[in-house]
């Protein structure tokens, strides 16, 4: 019955499909920054005259760049300081899932009582692990990168990371961004035709760091995001669903801290037939971009810090 050749042939297949999807979305993406380059670079020109008529040497502005520069590489410094999990956030996440075991358990009973189909996993575990990473780059650093020990995965965990950099003079026609996603996969296995809407436990411990120093003669801006998403699959998909955790950009900021939180994500309802797998990956996205010398983003899982997740409910 549990068939785990055909489990892993049925991930293959939704694993290539996904990429697809990911390929195609930076494609268009890739399109649209070709035509912002294109414009940025008629505002680089109208600048650089404004300058030269105002008497401000190519000089005076690199010698900006490099105290601006200066500044970013401390701010990053102090970002980076913050990898590593508490160990009593990790005490009380443990403490967290317990109580959801015992409310989930206490829920399939009063479920089973009220003649009710219910599902609690507990704290399942995945059965693979996949990502990639997607670059733009102007000249600039677009890093980024995932864990994926593919069948062998210790504790439910994965450990993205992304970090860009800006390396444009004046910053109009400069963007370096990457996009990394990471993918735990889970599976179910239906005994009968039912309706299913897998509930995930994600749990995120990481930090981050976004830095940009805008002038009025230049063009300098930071962007980071952090997305969980969830699908369900038999046959087709139900459609991703996504929740952000972290979204922060502008042309002027410096800041970095500490990500360590859980939540749960629940799937788009699917009806499924018996006896087949159903395939639930559950996907971390994370996106950087940056736009002139000087200005960067960063999102870290990197080991000892992850994100894991958990399939605690199917209905």
């Amino acid at each position: 019955m549990f068939d785990m050749e055909l489990l892993k042939g049925e991930i293959e297949v939704a694993e290539a499909e996904i990429k697809r999807e990911a390929d195609a979305e930076y494609a268009i993406k890739e399109a649209a920054i070709a035509r912002k380059i294109e414009m940025g670079r008629v505002k680089e020109e109208e600048m650089g005259n404004l300058l030269e008529s105002l008497n401000i040497s190519a000089e005076t502005v690199e010698k900006a760049n490099k105290e601006i520069e200066e500044a970013s590489t401390k701010a990053l410094e102090e970002a980076e300081k913050l990898e590593g999990t508490p160990e009593e956030v990790l005490t009380v996440e443990t403490e967290q899932m317990q109580g959801m075991q015992l409310i989930g358990m206490s829920s399939v009973m009063a479920s089973a009582k009220a003649g009710i189909q219910s599902h609690w996993w507990g704290h399942a575990n995945p059965y693979y692990c996949c990502g990639s990473t997607h670059k733009h780059n102007e000249g600039g650093i677009t890093r980024g990168g995932y864990s994926c020990p593919k069948n062998a995965i210790s504790g439910n965990r994965m450990h993205p990371w992304a970090y860009a950099r800006g390396a444009g003079s004046l910053g109009y026609s400069d963007d370096n961004d990457v996009t990394v996603y990471n993918t735990l996969w889970f599976a179910y296995w239906p005994t009968a035709y039912e309706v299913v809407r897998p509930r995930a436990w994600v749990c995120l411990h990481g930090y981050y760091g976004i830095y940009a120093n805008d002038r009025w003669y230049n063009h300098r801006e930071a962007k980071i995001r952090l997305d969980i998403g969830i699908d369900v699959r038999q046959n087709y998909s139900a459609g991703t669903r996504w929740i952000n955790i972290k979204n922060r950009s502008d042309d002027n900021i410096n800041e970095n801290g500490r990500i360590d939180r859980c939540t749960t994500i629940e799937a788009n309802p699917l009806t499924v037939g018996k006896n087949k797998w159903v395939i639930i990956p559950v996907t971390a996205k994370l996106r950087i971009e940056t736009e002139g010398r000087g200005s960067w983003g960063k999102l870290s899982f990197k080991s000892p810090d992850f994100i894991s997740a958990s399939m605690t409910a199917i209905r």
